[in-house]
């Protein structure tokens, strides 16, 4: 079969190599790729600046459609021909998180899934519903489930209040619409006019340019009469991470997502403190939240926005882009022929 892999740290390194596929052994299901999307954590895993143990090579990747053509797991419910996608953190079932959840992880330590054919537990699988498409299910896992738990698993109900979302990547979008279509008033902060217009199309009520208002956090003061926005989706960390504690209202939440200004972050205290704010770590989120993000996309027909199309092949380039930042929403790799 055909799988990206990438065999020392760094994009320079990566390649589509044909390797003998995965068996079956009990307990567990083979499945063909359909669609797969990246993730800044698998680029992060790719270049090597994850705290992770890694084996080169590996085959990077968490999220996923696809079918079942072999199971191996009587009593499952599950047989050949089901679609199925999988939860990215396979052993967080529901409840709180713990550390040793952590090496179930899909895409190091666990399988990554950029192959044509992957071998995954049975008990971690999820049935595809048959009004959701191979590119809803592929969008969900880490992006979707990320954004669901911090916009609606924070301990503040988004309808009436104000969130502010920060960039247009695939977290970002779906923070976006899940905050919409919860009630919320919504506030994105991006680099470039069509983005802008992008967010404005998906239920932005406000849309500021980090690149003209660098303190973008006075013109969310401003637009909320000094009180500050209840709830921050901050993925970017880094010195990014100040602006946010200066944007939040007292007793707000600052949820953080992710690390694209950097892996260590700043702030000053009394601005944390003085407003009595919470920042709440974000690790993606439990099995519950992924079903939970399910129903509610079906039920408000949400769909993922996909900023580019690449097929395995071309998944290189894909990861090229996401480096970049040349990309809106998703980056969808497609395996079928």
């Amino acid at each position: 079969m055909k799988a990206f892999r990438i065999h020392a740290a760094g994009l320079a390194n990566a390649r589509l190599d044909d390797v003998e596929p995965p068996s079956c052994p009990p307990g567990h299901a083979l499945i063909r790729v359909r669609a797969a999307t990246l993730n800044y954590r698998d680029l992060a895993v790719a270049e090597g600046r994850m705290p992770l143990t890694v084996q080169w090579p590996i085959i990077p990747g968490s999220d996923f459609a696809g079918e079942i053509v072999e199971i191996n797991a009587p009593g499952s419910g599950l047989a050949p021909g089901r679609r199925v996608s999988a939860h990215y953190v396979q052993g967080w079932l529901d409840g709180p998180p713990r550390a040793s959840d952590t090496a179930t992880n899909l895409g190091v330590p666990g399988p990554g899934v950029l192959a044509e054919l992957v071998c995954l537990p049975a008990n971690g699988l999820l049935p595809i519903p048959d009004d959701v498409t191979d590119e809803t299910a592929a969008s969900l896992p880490i992006a979707g489930v990320t954004a669901w738990n911090a916009v609606m698993r924070s301990g503040i109900d988004p309808a009436g209040r104000t969130v502010v979302i920060q960039g247009t990547g695939g977290v970002a979008l779906f923070g976006l619409q899940i905050a919409h279509a919860a009630g919320a008033r919504t506030i994105v902060i991006t680099s470039r006019e069509e983005r802008a217009e992008l967010a404005r199309s998906l239920g932005a009520d406000h849309t500021l340019n980090y690149r003209d208002q660098p303190d973008w956090h006075t013109a969310v003061l401003d637009l909320t009469q000094g009180a500050g926005a209840d709830l921050v989706l901050d993925v970017t960390g880094g010195e990014n991470l100040g602006r946010s504690m200066r944007a939040v209202a007292t007793g707000g939440t600052i949820a953080a997502c992710g690390f694209l200004d950097g892996m260590q972050a700043s702030f000053a205290m009394p601005d944390l403190l003085m407003r009595s704010a919470t920042l709440r770590g974000i690790r993606v989120g439990s099995r519950e939240h992924h079903l939970q993000l399910l129903a509610f996309c079906r039920r408000h027909r949400l769909e993922p926005v996909i900023g580019r199309r690449h097929a395995l092949a071309e998944t290189r380039a894909g990861f090229e882009a996401l480096a970049a930042g040349a990309h809106v929403g998703k980056i969808l790799i497609t395996t079928a022929d």
